[in-house]
């Protein structure tokens, strides 16, 4: 299965629901994440040997004793992947651990990966800002006129 036909199996008033059980504060983000959703079912998903997968970490620093980690990871290949930096059609092509759909209902499942997702903003060019940025960054410390910045998410809001 691929996120395109997860997204196809479940409803907006679903997500909105689990969403803010399992993320509280997104209550007024609730509008971004529908427009993402109404928008991803309308994209083409793009062809993919990427699997997603979500893992609990235990953090013993964070309230709730950790977070859902989203990842990918390649055929035959054990090395973690950052998504956030992924179109939305490239999500959508990106194949559902058949593991996880056992482990978790399918609302929750999309709950995690849609937080993920929309980690850099709610629309692609939200995400093609803060590659820009990244490159940019890189750039200029190539080049010898800038220095390593650590980026804080207040930077980008």
């Amino acid at each position: 299965m691929i996120l395109k036909d997860l997204v196809k199996e479940v409803s907006i008033e679903e997500v909105k629901k689990r969403l803010l059980v399992l993320y509280p504060t997104v209550k007024t983000s609730l509008p971004g994440y529908e427009k993402v959703y109404k928008l991803l079912l309308k994209k083409r998903a793009r062809k993919s040997t990427t699997i997603i997968n979500v893992e609990w970490i235990e953090d013993e620093d964070s309230d709730s004793g950790g977070y859902w980690d989203v990842h990918g990871k390649e055929p035959n290949d054990d090395t973690r992947y950052a998504l956030d930096l992924s179109t939305f059609s490239m999500w959508l092509g990106f194949t559902i651990g058949p593991e996880i759909l056992t482990r978790k209902d399918k609302v929750s499942l999309f709950c995690h990966i849609l937080w993920e997702m929309t980690f850099h903003g709610f629309s692609d060019k939200e995400v093609y800002k803060m590659i820009r940025t990244i490159n940019r960054s890189l750039k200029e410390i190539k080049e010898g006129k800038g220095e390593f910045k650590e980026f804080k998410m207040e930077d980008f809001e």
